[in-house]
């Protein structure tokens, strides 16, 4: 149970962070960071 609230945490801030983006026009940007944020845990 407490893994489904962090996943649903999770991915409620990553769709704040994306709606916030593409209002911005920084989508692209946004994109980047989060491949190379990712890319340090592989």
């Amino acid at each position: 149970m407490l893994a489904s609230v962090h996943k649903l945490h999770y991915f409620l801030n990553l769709m704040t962070e994306i709606r916030a983006a593409l209002q911005a026009g920084q989508f692209g940007p946004l994109v980047a960071q989060f491949k190379a944020e990712r890319a340090r845990w592989v």
